[in-house]
């Protein structure tokens, strides 16, 4: 099958195979080659986890790849997942960006949606890819794409997380349409909260600007 190719699910097969930190069922799938209509399998790994049509162009998101990365806490490595946004003309990819994700039990939740340019110059959409866990303590992660002369651009990424009423970490953007956002930049916020032995919360907030200059940002 050729990228970008639609298919019909048919049935979930209980066979779960597992490739680097990524594991997914089977699927038996039907799908149109010319006027012909088969059936055969697919692997769940190798579907995007997010589709989104917008403007003649279609936008896939999935994951990508697993690869080994130097483990900053201690020496060894980790396996790192790695996704990825594709934009395609038809069969035909225009532009691909990939960035870091998650990986094991930080994996159980992704959606995929597409948003206005934020008033950005020369920004034609926006796009937001998110993946996160279902317990406390495991972080989410927000990925921007802005799209633009048929480019696609990654935004720094963003991470939250939190446990219970005893801490949380969140990350946004404040875009120029938003409320406090000014022209030609984005605005990254940062806020934490920590209760210590008393019960007492300990906040702490940080900012830093971006200037937009219509085809890249740079830190003001």
């Amino acid at each position: 099958m050729q990228s970008n190719q639609q298919i019909l699910l048919l049935k979930k097969d209980e066979t779960i195979l597992k490739l680097g930190e990524k594991r997914a069922n089977w699927f038996k799938i039907s799908y149109q080659k010319g006027d012909t209509t088969l059936e055969g399998y697919v692997w769940g790994g190798n579907l995007c986890v997010g589709y989104r049509n917008k403007n003649g162009y279609d936008f896939l998101f999935g994951l990508t790849k697993t690869l080994a990365k130097k483990n900053p806490d201690f020496n060894g490595t980790i396996q790192q997942n790695y996704a990825s946004v594709k934009v395609m003309e038809g069969n035909t990819l225009i532009d691909e960006v990939s960035f870091e994700t998650g990986s094991g039990e930080s994996l159980s939740y992704g959606s995929f949606a597409t948003e206005s340019n934020h008033k950005l110059k020369n920004v034609e959409l926006t796009l937001k890819a998110t993946v996160s866990g279902e317990a406390c303590g495991i972080p989410s992660y927000d990925q921007y794409i802005l799209f633009r002369n048929k480019k696609l651009i990654a935004l720094p990424q963003l991470m939250s997380v939190g446990d219970a009423d005893v801490y949380y970490h969140s990350e946004e953007f404040v875009f120029p349409n938003d409320k406090g956002g000014i022209p030609d930049a984005f605005i990254f916020k940062m806020e934490e909260m920590e209760k210590d032995d008393r019960d007492r919360e300990k906040k702490k907030k940080a900012s830093k600007t971006y200037i937009w200059d219509g085809s890249s940002y740079r830190l003001k």
